[in-house]
């Protein structure tokens, strides 16, 4: 039995970095991706009769959502750790430091290694 994809769009938006850190970080305490967020408004959207519908309608699945899950302890950890690299990262540009310069090779496998933890831990959970 084939199955039909259904064709896929993407959603680029405009934000201030405090904002959509901010965001971030409250989102992934919560367990939950922007993308996740998006997709659950945008369907309520499509499904419901007005826009305050759709949007209370997210709210009240996003709010369901997330009274029952804690972030888990490693999603904890590898948020805390891309936190504190993007904060050292933005600490050099603020003082115009070469942060290359550090004799720390890790860096970077550190880095990859938490992306794909974090991967597998959003594939997980990639549902609202």
């Amino acid at each position: 039995m084939a199955t039909a994809t259904v064709p896929m769009a993407q959603i680029n938006v405009r934000i201030e970095r405090p904002s959509k850190e901010a965001g971030d970080e409250a989102l992934a305490r919560a367990g939950l991706t922007p993308s996740q967020v998006v997709r659950e408004l945008w369907q309520n959207l499509a499904d419901q009769e007005s826009p305050e519908d759709a949007i209370a309608l997210t709210e009240r699945r996003v709010h369901e959502a997330t009274a029952v899950r804690e972030p888990s302890p490693i999603e904890g950890r590898l948020f805390a750790l891309d936190r504190m690299y993007d904060r050292f990262d933005r600490f050099g540009e603020t003082w115009g430091l070469d942060l290359s310069a550090l004799p720390d090779d890790s860096e970077e496998d550190l880095r990859a290694s938490v992306r794909s933890e974090k991967q597998a831990a959003r594939a997980y959970g990639d549902t609202l």
